[in-house]
C-alpha cells in the first residue's frame, strides 16, 4: 500500500491508468498506461514523462529505489480470457521494450526514441550510456 498508493495517485493525476501490479523476487513492478480509450491524448508520451519524473521524486523522498522504462507507440488493449477468468489488459512490443528499459534503468527513467522524440521541445534528455545505445 505505502508503494502503490502514491504510483495510482500520481498516474491518475496526469491522466494515465495503472493496468497491473506485481510482486516477485524483483519487487514491485506496476504497469502503468497513458492514453487507454477513452482517454487519448495527444500528448500522452509528455504525460508519461512528467509522471514518471514526480514518482521518482516521491519514492526518493521515501528512500525507495525506483527504475522506469518508458516507450510510446501502439499496443494491443483488450480483454484476454475466457468466461471463467478474463482481464483487460495491454500487450506488444511497446509493453516489452517498456520492460526492458525499466530492467536497465536501474534507480532512474529511460525512455524510447519514439518517446523521447515526443518530448524534447518540452523537457530536456540526456544521452544514453554508451554500454546502452
Amino acid at each position: 500500500q505505502e508503494i502503490f498508493h502514491p504510483v495510482q495517485e500520481v498516474i491518475t493525476k496526469f491522466g494515465g491508468t495503472v493496468n497491473k501490479l506485481s510482486i516477485d523476487e524483483k519487487g514491485v513492478s506496476v504497469l502503468a498506461v497513458m492514453g487507454l480509450p477513452p482517454n487519448v491524448y495527444v500528448d500522452s508520451p509528455i504525460r508519461m514523462i512528467r509522471a514518471a519524473l514526480s514518482l521518482i521524486e516521491v519514492f526518493r523522498s521515501r528512500n525507495f529505489k525506483c527504475s522506469i522504462g518508458i516507450t510510446s507507440g501502439k499496443a494491443y488493449c483488450g480483454v484476454i480470457g475466457s468466461r471463467t477468468r478474463r482481464e483487460y489488459t495491454v500487450m506488444g512490443d511497446v509493453v516489452n521494450v517498456a520492460a526492458r528499459l525499466m530492467a536497465a534503468a536501474k534507480g532512474g527513467l529511460l525512455c524510447d526514441l519514439t518517446t523521447r522524440n515526443a518530448g524534447r521541445e518540452v523537457i530536456q534528455f540526456d544521452a544514453l550510456p554508451r554500454e546502452l545505445s
